[in-house]
């Protein structure tokens, strides 16, 4: 009569075992381990998602200037998708050629015809001349105290991309001034206008924050001092002995070139915060000339 427990009992029937019966018993066996080549395992980091998203926000912008590589990486990506998919794992040979070629032939062809959009839109775009205009928008007294301008007539300036493209604005500049009057004599005298303008021009300097690029519908404005805004000069001003004249001019840079736009307009009294502009007979508008 057999003692112990079962446990003793089946280890001892274990060792009484013939050969033959221990080779027809199953056995445990270890559960496969996934490959770990270095080949697999640098596959797997480039499908990470903390790699593809900075590369594709890389490859994206290296796309807007060489558009070519970037279109060829894309064509790679789709075909090692679908492998990686195993979209055809284990059928017929000939399924899973024909099935690349037909993937290869459709990329090939929409990634091809995707570069020759992108190459139009950028021809015309090259092409597509832009307009940045310029001129007065408030006028007022500085009130700041403490400043060395505290008291001056004090102008904006706006240069809005009012063009189709964006572009480069090397700069957006003008100067306040106060001329004799009456304003109507002052709007004929084309010589006066003239001699105003080129004093201006001959003390511009460089702004600093230029150049800077412009969005369309975008607007740069500047403000610029004048004269000490007494009592009496804007009496003067009021009663159109005296005439305050604007001028600037931006230079800016399109798909075709760099372009220039002129300012030359005087204020209608009363002095007011959004006066009357009228524009000079010179140096207003487009000066680039051509199309």
């Amino acid at each position: 009569m057999g003692g112990g427990n079962s446990h003793q009992r089946t280890v001892a029937n274990t060792r009484n075992s013939s050969p033959q019966e221990k080779a027809n018993r199953p056995s445990i066996r270890e559960l496969p381990t996934p490959s770990t080549s270095i080949y697999r395992r640098l596959l797997e980091f480039i499908e990470q998602p903390l790699f593809t998203l900075p590369v594709g926000v890389l490859g994206g912008v290296v796309g807007l200037i060489f558009y070519p590589p970037i279109f060829v990486v894309c064509g790679l990506c789709v075909v090692l998708a679908f492998l990686r998919a195993k979209v055809v794992h284990g059928e017929p040979l000939w399924l899973k050629i024909t099935a690349y070629v037909v993937l290869c032939v459709v990329v090939t062809v929409g990634l091809f015809f995707i570069q020759n959009v992108v190459k139009k839109k950028l021809a015309e775009s090259k092409q597509q001349r832009g307009f940045v205009d310029i001129g007065p928008d408030e006028i007022g007294i500085d009130g700041i105290s403490n400043t060395p301008d505290y008291g001056k007539l004090i102008v904006e300036v706006r240069c809005p991309n009012v063009g189709p493209v964006i572009v480069t604005i090397d700069s957006c500049d003008g100067h306040l001034d106060v001329a004799e009057g009456p304003a109507l004599a002052f709007m004929k005298n084309q010589a006066l206008q003239e001699k105003y303008f080129q004093s201006y021009l001959r003390q511009r300097k460089h702004q600093e924050g230029f150049p800077r690029s412009e969005m369309l519908r975008a607007s740069t404005t500047m403000s610029y001092f004048g004269p000490l805004a007494t009592a009496e000069l804007v009496q003067a001003i009021n009663s159109d002995e005296k005439v305050v004249l604007v001028v600037g001019r931006t230079v800016y840079k399109d798909g075709t070139g760099t372009r220039t736009t002129d300012l030359c307009e005087m204020m209608v009294p009363p002095f007011q915060r959004n006066p009357f502009w009228h524009r000079c007979l010179v140096h207003e508008g487009d000066q680039s000339g051509g199309n």
